[in-house]
């Protein structure tokens, strides 16, 4: 059976629900070492430009990312999607930015390095 989680970046936090071990979908108990495939989607948009305590938004998520990431079980499958990555804020490239939506590392063994990697060059665009 594969367990799935429901992941919020709210600040600088990432909350992760596993209400009472019970999964919420089929009513089972969660046992701890089941398998996890997750699939974390960072926002590119420009609005990951404005700072929070002086810090860009872009680089808190960042920061989450890499942290829960770094927490996950090592039989832990673990993907990267980004979205409004491409274009820019003009109204000629707006419809693009909005389109834009990639997996830019895929759903395998957690890889913390890899999954650094593919977010280090991406920045608030769209």
């Amino acid at each position: 059976m594969i367990m799935s989680l429901s992941i919020r970046l709210i600040g600088s936090r990432i909350m992760v629900f596993k209400k009472d071990h019970i999964n919420p979908y089929t009513k089972q108990q969660i046992q701890e070492n089941q398998q996890v495939n997750l699939e974390i989607v960072l926002d590119a948009s420009g609005s990951m430009a404005a700072e929070i305590g002086g810090r860009p938004m872009m680089d808190i998520a960042k920061q989450s990312i890499k942290e829960v990431v770094q927490s996950m079980p090592a039989n832990s499958r673990v993907g990267l999607r980004v979205f409004g990555h491409q274009g820019d804020n003009t109204d000629a490239k707006q419809a693009e930015s909005c389109a834009a939506n990639e997996l830019v590392y895929p759903i395998e063994k957690v890889n913390v390095a890899g999954i650094e990697a593919a977010m280090q060059p991406i920045q608030p665009t769209g």
